[in-house]
């Protein structure tokens, strides 16, 4: 089942459902726009939209991937208006992309797996 890929995207601004199986441990936002979610052979991905500011969401994530038991790996500024944060815990790896949303809020992009 390595090969399998399922893709749901939303239309028109409604939000898709997790892939079946992402992991509660990892943290999302509790206000949010589900915009797109994959699952590939073992690693998930969402997007996912919003209105909470990036630092805000940047802070939520730090504290409660901290408070779940994952190591932060990298965190990486790009820019004022976007970031990267990868982190580690009993051989899966979890990365955020951030960037500020034209409304004020926050675009996310999350993939979790095995580390590859």
């Amino acid at each position: 089942d390595q090969g399998e890929m399922k893709v749901a995207t939303a239309q028109d601004g409604g939000s898709v459902a997790l892939p079946a199986g992402f992991p509660t441990d990892v943290f999302l936002p509790e206000q949010r726009t589900v915009s797109s979610a994959m699952d590939m052979g073992g690693m998930q991905a969402v997007n996912i939209a919003t209105s909470a500011a990036l630092a805000q969401v940047s802070a939520d994530v730090e504290k409660t991937m901290q408070a779940q038991g994952w190591k932060r790996e990298m965190s990486m500024q790009t820019g004022a208006d976007s970031s990267t944060l990868v982190y580690s815990k009993d051989k899966r790896q979890a990365v955020y992309q951030l960037m500020k949303a034209e409304d004020g809020g926050t675009q996310l992009a999350v993939r979790t797996g095995g580390e590859g």
